[in-house]
């Protein structure tokens, strides 16, 4: 069971991702989810990252709509913050 302070929490980090991706969206190839996502997922770990990037892509829908989209961010989103809590558990990271 997750404490009220964790959930506000993943609400707010998830909140900045989708604010960051709305405010960048007229600028060409900047970007900010992958290295918000990657961020909170080294730094957090996967029982917050993956709710987070959850709610993100909950957010995008009601923002843009159900469409094919949809399934390639869940699976997308999902293996970035996967494979970025994979490469936290190495012990010869880059990172750590």
């Amino acid at each position: 069971m997750m404490k009220t302070r964790d959930i506000c929490q993943i609400a707010i980090l998830a909140a900045i991702v989708t604010a960051a991706k709305f405010a960048l969206s007229s600028l060409a190839n900047i970007e900010l989810v992958t290295t918000l996502l990657i961020s909170y997922s080294l730094a957090l770990g996967v029982k917050k990252a993956l709710p987070i990037s959850l709610v993100f892509i909950v957010g995008e829908v009601l923002l843009y709509g159900f469409s094919p989209w949809v399934l390639m961010y869940l699976i997308h989103w999902q293996s970035v913050v996967i494979g970025a809590c994979l490469e936290r558990k190495k012990k010869h990271s880059m990172v750590y």
